[in-house]
């Protein structure tokens, strides 16, 4: 007994002490694979700039070449229209300028030279000798100077149709008696000149034969090089880092338990059975489903690119200070604390509530709110849908979110089977795109991918429903994936360059991936600073939509707005010179309250006036808070959402449901996120180094 309590006090230590370092390797090791990785992302995006380089030179160079052909087609049929009228002047058939050979005996005959001289026209620099005295002695035939014939030989498309359509006649050469038997019976040949018989094939008629025969055949070389010669196809090259990592990590001799990822539906038996309803106006659109992601498939997947160790660690991290301001007890503290009243709440929970009601039978949304059953959404009053009703994944996303903002789970809350429902019919319709998980769709772009990045980050955050990492993680990979490798930003298809309103919500979802204890690259963070500072004057205090405004003026407010929120978001202080000069310059406008309502700008403008506090905030909010309260619509079916007569910016596409949602947002400011400045303040804020 002894012995074995000996062995068991010495024995155990050192195999814990052997685990240990076995997973201190394991870390390393993965560090080091991760490195690989953006190794490989970044000669990727080398790859594809390099490759894109290629492709501008050969499609410049496939313009200057069809250029060419078409100039030389317009030269081409220039000199076949002088060619004829010098031909029929001379008495001879147009049709013999097309025929190899006989053209240039037709030309020698019209300046009287010996038919034997048609070899010369086939020998090399004996051609251009034969040529030049040819083109003299065509233009002596019809009474004109050594220039002129100069003129011939090397801009025959200007001087043949010169010669042919102007009034030269035919000159008899010295020494010819043909040109002396035509002036003596002029009148007798004319009749045979004018045949209508030696008018026909007007268009062959022109230049001379030799030429006729170079470009001829130039243009057949020309149409037949056309037909060979592959136009320049886009290929896209790709490295799956994860597969790299995935090798790697197989070879360590440690064994993970992942054990929380078996795989399983969607929610499981939680989410209620659906009744499939057949609505054709609100059809999901149809995407490449070989590519779809079922969630089980993620979760049971030991190869994929979602770890099961990190995942069970991010479910398990504490995030209570990030969303306990969405908590009852924690809107109550701060609704008092940030200017919110009961006023404010009763308009968000009426706004919820027309949400829901608005909620199609197969979980999603429409920003053509009118379309799906029931007659209240066709009612009058509850007009103005949107013009982009394919956009479903943006459109659910918007209706997610003010669920969420009110603190509404999938797991908790009154609507937590309507937030269970769109969340489903997020889940089922992901796209894998290399690492990443895409929401890319026609009408939403990439507006719609950031939207539901931030609806699965808030959503896990809130819940840390570990079921809900995959999709956290996956959109954020995919928003750091296709970011403009150049300009740092981030606009309607991937990796294209960037625009102030697109790169907003990718920021907004970074911000709510890291809120959700995801790790973000700090080469995105860096990017992004790129993209703003390349959009912004006055040291970053105001902000344009693709490039840097000339001046500060209203037209750039809403852009302004973005861009500092983005700048609070990624680290800057509050005592930043140009963040209080973009701040000032705002609060000095206010918030839009005007016959055109611009919601995009007060939704920014006021996270960026919280967050600020202050003096500012408190009469910024005055304004804001009590007009929100009494345009909200209390007529029927229009009950609970916004509408302010006029469409302003992206409300004509969005329609009420853009404006309803981004306007309860607004009246959650209060305990949506906490401040990042001052009492009460977050101390999450971007790393840039």
């Amino acid at each position: 007994m002894e012995y074995i309590e000996r062995t068991y006090h010495t024995k155990i230590p050192a195999a814990n002490d052997r685990l240990a370092k076995a997973r201190l390797s394991f870390k390393r090791e993965l560090q080091t694979i991760m490195q690989v990785e953006w190794i490989m992302r970044d000669f990727n995006n080398t790859l594809v700039l390099a490759q894109a380089a290629t492709e501008n030179v050969a499609s410049a160079a496939m313009a200057i070449i069809s250029v060419m052909i078409i100039l030389a087609v317009v030269a081409l049929g220039l000199v076949i229209t002088g060619s004829w009228m010098i031909f029929r002047k001379a008495g001879k058939p147009g049709w013999a300028a097309l025929v190899p050979v006989y053209n240039v005996i037709i030309l020698l005959e019209i300046i009287e030279r010996p038919v034997w001289w048609t070899v010369l026209f086939f020998i090399p620099f004996a051609n251009l000798v034969v040529g030049f005295i040819a083109m003299l002695a065509l233009a002596k035939h019809f009474d004109k100077g050594v220039g002129f014939g100069v003129g011939l030989l090397l801009l025959p498309f200007i001087f043949l149709p010169i010669l042919g359509l102007g009034g030269a006649g035919v000159t008899a050469i010295e020494g010819s008696n043909a040109g002396a038997a035509a002036a003596s019976d002029t009148s007798d040949e004319a009749p045979e000149i004018a045949n209508p018989s030696n008018q026909r094939f007007i268009l062959f008629n022109a230049m001379p034969s030799w030429m006729v025969s170079f470009l001829s055949h130039v243009a057949l070389i020309l149409v037949l090089a056309l037909l060979v010669i592959p136009l320049p196809q886009k290929k896209t090259v790709s490295f799956e880092a994860g597969e790299q990592t995935d090798t790697s990590v197989e070879t360590l001799d440690v064994n993970l338990d992942v054990s929380d990822f078996e795989a399983t539906d969607p929610f499981e038996s939680e989410l209620p059975e659906q009744t499939e309803t057949t609505i054709s106006e609100a059809e999901p659109l149809t995407i490449d489903t070989s590519a779809m992601v079922e969630m089980s498939s993620l979760l049971a997947d030991d190869s994929s690119n979602f770890d099961g160790d990190e995942m069970s660690e991010l479910s398990s991290t504490d995030l209570s200070n990030e969303v306990s301001s969405r908590s009852d007890e924690g809107k109550q503290q701060l609704l008092r604390r940030y200017g919110g009243n009961a006023a404010t709440e009763k308009a968000v929970q009426l706004a919820l509530k027309w949400l829901a009601k608005h909620q199609l039978p197969d979980g999603g949304w429409s920003l053509d709110h009118t379309i799906g059953p029931g007659k209240f959404r066709t009612s009058p009053e509850n007009a103005n849908p949107g013009s982009r009703p394919e956009a479903r994944f943006g459109a659910t996303a918007l209706a997610l979110l003010p669920f969420l903002g009110n603190g509404q789970t999938h797991l908790t809350g009154k609507y937590k089977n309507v937030v269970k429902r769109g969340l489903e019919f997020l889940m089922d319709r992901g796209v894998r795109r290399g690492r990443g998980l895409s929401y890319l769709e026609p009408g939403g772009t990439m507006y719609s991918h950031g939207l539901i990045a931030i609806v699965f980050n808030e959503a896990f955050a809130m819940s840390k429903d570990s079921r809900l990492a995959p999709y956290a993680q996956g959109t954020i990979w995919y928003i750091e994936d296709v970011q403009d490798p150049v300009g740092g930003g981030w606009r309607y298809q991937p990796r294209q360059a960037g625009d102030t309103s697109v790169v907003g919500w990718q920021v907004m979802a970074l911000k709510s991936g890291k809120m959700s204890g995801l790790d973000i690259n700090k080469r995105t963070y860096k990017l992004t600073n790129k993209f703003l500072d390349a959009v912004s004057m006055n040291s970053g205090a105001i902000y344009g939509y693709t490039d840097r405004p000339r001046s500060a003026n209203a037209s750039h407010r809403a852009r302004t707005s973005v861009g500092l929120l983005c700048r609070m978001y990624m680290g800057w202080d509050k005592n930043n010179a140009a963040l209080t000069d973009g701040v000032e310059w705002m609060a000095e406008m206010g918030p839009d309250l005007g016959a055109r309502v611009n919601m995009y700008y007060n939704y920014y403008a006021t996270q960026v006036m919280k967050h600020y506090g202050g003096d500012i905030w408190k009469a910024w909010n005055g304004k804001m808070r009590d007009f929100l309260v009494k345009k909200q619509s209390t007529d029927g079916d229009a009950e609970g959402s916004w509408w302010f007569g006029t469409a302003s910016h992206a409300s004509d596409v969005g329609g009420r449901l853009y404006v309803t949602s981004l306007a309860c947002m607004t009246l959650e400011i209060y305990y949506r996120y906490l401040p990042l400045y001052g009492e009460g303040a977050t101390d999450d804020e971007f790393p840039l180094d």
